[in-house]
């Protein structure tokens, strides 16, 4: 039982004791015990429930908590939120199973969701918003692994990416505190244009590891370019040019050459610019001295 059903049971009990106390002062003297005994059972009966809709009341207003990551479980169209080892469902349609895999990556990156429990479900989740980043941010973490884990040959269609990066790239695929080489890309990009996030695979004998990056698109003096950016900012800046004729094929080429699994394959693009089998477009490596100096250079 709810508290508003509670609250309709205090009503009535309301109304009848009211019109008792009325028969009272309209009766005879000896009906005044009859009613005197019923005005008292109604005033029990009135303390019970008052004691119970404080009671549900309060229990209702303890069921706002918030939830670490390590407690949500994804599964196909819905989500677990694990309680004290009692598990309750919120639908959302594009929640994977296979997000689990992925939830390190969030606990460091989103806010603990905050959920409000009613008679035994979920019936709210204040900062939903979140949840959304969190799924959109996923949702492209999944796609870029099935894309990075594609051979050397294999074309790591951009197509696949673009209808989760179709309205912006979700803020967590930044990291929290942006470069200002970073910033300056964001606010440089062409309108026109989609920021591509990258994982970017380092091939090493002690263990293989990703660092993300973007592609973005700016304007050159006569040209577009194309800039490939890792957020360590210990990394080069690759700078491609490409023409708004040639720009999808270019694109396409640089993507594919970001996410390709070869050893030292920043040490070849330094030293060795025929190495990679499809066509790239002219390259430029620009490093980050200062910001001033690496725009100055950015500029064909």
């Amino acid at each position: 039982m709810n508290s508003a059903e509670i609250e309709k049971i205090l009503a009535k009990i309301g109304r009848e004791k009211k019109l008792c106390e009325i028969q009272k002062r309209l009766s005879q003297k000896v009906r005044k015990p009859f009613f005197d005994e019923k005005i008292e059972t109604l005033e029990k009966q009135e303390k019970y429930w008052k004691k119970k809709l404080k009671r549900v009341s309060k229990i209702k207003e303890k069921q706002t908590i918030l939830i670490p990551w390590t407690n949500i479980l994804f599964a196909n169209g819905f989500v677990n939120v694990d309680i004290n080892g009692k598990y309750y469902s919120k639908s959302l349609k594009k929640s994977r199973k296979s997000f689990n895999y992925l939830k390190p990556l969030l606990y460091k990156l989103a806010a603990d969701l905050e959920v409000v429990l009613y008679e035994n479900s979920v019936v709210q989740i204040t900062n939903l918003e979140e949840l959304e980043k969190v799924v959109a941010f996923l949702e492209i973490k999944t796609i870029l692994n099935h894309l990075s884990s594609l051979s050397i040959a294999q074309t790591r269609e951009l197509s696949l990416l673009y209808k989760y990066i179709s309205k912006g790239i979700p803020e967590l695929c930044f990291p929290k505190s942006k470069s200002k080489y970073l910033e300056f890309l964001i606010n440089s990009q062409v309108d026109q244009k989609r920021i591509i996030p990258i994982q970017e695979i380092f091939l090493r004998d002690e263990g293989n590891y990703i660092e993300d990056g973007f592609l973005f698109t700016i304007e050159g003096s006569n040209c577009l370019l194309i800039i490939w950016e890792n957020i360590n900012i210990d990394r080069a800046t690759y700078v491609f040019t490409t023409s708004s004729q040639t720009y999808a094929e270019d694109i396409q080429n640089v993507f594919d050459l970001a996410l390709a699994k070869i050893k030292n394959k920043r040490s070849h693009l330094h030293s060795d610019k025929d190495f990679w089998m499809k066509n790239i477009p002219l390259y430029k490596i620009v490093n980050h001295t200062n910001l001033f100096d690496w725009k100055t250079s950015l500029r064909y």
